[in-house]
């Protein structure tokens, strides 16, 4: 009897540990308490002591509030105070979805999919005061979805998405506007490979742009085929003069579906690409590259010269990793991924076959995880998001980095749509 009983209590206490740790596991990574949205954020930047978001949602609620409680109206876009997470007044009421943000000294540069901001016709396109939202004259025209935006040190802005014409001329997925909205000759050309069916090759989109640190070339990802005619598969490069010239660099993303009940399933789509002195970092929903010689799943970095796999670099998720965020030496991942490994990276350890992250060669990590930016190896943090889709997007501010997306629940708290982190950071 006696033996049962210790049994019995031994049994009990180890549960009892095993949920304590569980809840101290679930709960050690809580974000700064921040107003939430009703739907989900795509677009989310800092700039002026705030935090801007756009999406899909219409409206916001305070910290901890559940649905439909203390709802305050947010019509796609909204700014939260960056130290506080509290609403601010910023309320520009754009019509349709938000996938873009630019934040340049007290104007703020909305693009998405939207015919009216503030009231006023705006096409895809729209500037608005920083601080309370008013829609400016600024106002060209985008005849798609505007997907990316990026400026430069002249507050040139450079844009990405599906359209084909800007203010009446054309501009195949690429185009730049100076501070007046007018079009610059800039013009790169970004198409797909004829005479395919979708998938593999769906109609061309850019997603990201981002700029060399010298400014002298552009850097963009998305899902297309080529670039003014030359072969490039979902990444490319040309100058930032005139957009005529194609970089040698060429990462060449592309294999033939490995998902055919996925959606998207062209398998093959770069979401985000950082660019640093010597990298370039890029996350997405892909399997190989460098022309087909390498396994690289949804996470790569590369040389600025030819665009071949960093050979130092280790990381590799499960899932299309659609947000990624440089900060220091850690690189931050978001997506709908629920593993993180070395062994199915580019580089696996020795005598490891680069295969796909699953639970026998990976780490759990629900849709957000941090990896060391040099090697790609896995850091402790590890806060969990919920939903099937998990994080969107993340950007960093001042001491601050902002994970946004299809979340109800992140870091053990409810919290939906926007999450912020301060402090409990790698």
């Amino acid at each position: 009897m006696r033996r049962t009983t210790t049994a019995v209590a031994l049994l009990a206490l180890i549960w009892s540990t095993f949920a304590i740790e569980a809840a101290h596991a679930a709960s050690a990574w809580p974000p700064n308490p921040s107003w939430q949205t009703d739907d989900i954020v795509r677009a989310v930047a800092f700039g002026n002591g705030a935090l801007y978001l756009g999406g899909s949602f219409t409206h916001v609620r305070p910290p901890g509030a559940g649905p439909g409680v203390g709802e305050v109206t947010r019509e796609h876009a909204a700014a939260l105070n960056r130290k506080t997470g509290g609403l601010l007044k910023w309320n520009p009421k754009v019509d349709g979805t938000v996938w873009a943000i630019a934040v340049w000294k007290s104007r703020v540069y909305l693009g998405g999919d939207f015919s009216s901001v503030g009231g006023k016709p705006r096409s895809n396109l729209a500037a608005v005061d920083a601080d309370t939202g008013a829609v400016l004259n600024w106002a060209p025209k985008a005849n798609g979805e505007v997907r990316a935006f990026r400026l430069d040190d002249e507050g040139r802005l450079y844009l990405g998405g599906s359209f084909s014409k800007v203010n009446g001329s054309t501009r195949e997925r690429l185009a730049q506007l100076d501070r007046t909205g007018q079009l610059t000759p800039w013009a790169p050309r970004v198409g797909q490979v004829g005479g395919t069916s979708c998938p593999p090759r769906c109609p061309p989109v850019v997603f990201s742009i981002d700029l060399s640190t010298d400014g002298q070339t552009v850097y963009f990802g998305g899902h297309f085929g080529s670039v003014n005619g030359v072969g490039r598969n979902e990444a490319a490069a040309v100058d930032a003069a005139t957009g005529r010239s194609v970089r040698a660099w060429n990462p060449d993303i592309y294999a033939p579906t490995n998902c055919s009940t996925c959606i998207p399933n062209e398998t093959h789509r770069v979401y985000r690409v950082i660019i640093t002195d010597t990298k370039a970092y890029m996350c997405g929903g892909f399997w190989k590259v460098w022309h087909e010689q390498e396994r690289a799943f949804n996470v790569l970095v590369t040389n600025l010269t030819t665009g071949a796999p960093d050979p130092t670099f280790a990381a590799a998720d499960d899932g299309d990793t659609t947000g990624c965020e440089l900060r220091g030496n850690v690189l931050y991942l978001g997506g709908h991924f629920n593993y993180v490994g070395a062994a199915c990276s580019p580089n696996p350890p020795p005598g490891i076959n680069t295969q796909k992250c699953t639970a026998d060669n990976a780490t759990v990590r629900h849709h957000m995880a941090a990896v060391d930016a040099t090697t790609g190896a896995l850091l402790p943090w590890r806060p969990s998001a919920n939903s099937n889709n998990g994080v969107w997007a993340i950007q960093k501010g001042p001491r601050t980095v902002a994970f946004v997306g299809h979340f109800t629940r992140v870091g053990g708290a409810d919290q939906q749509g926007v999450a912020m982190y301060s402090t409990n950071l790698p």
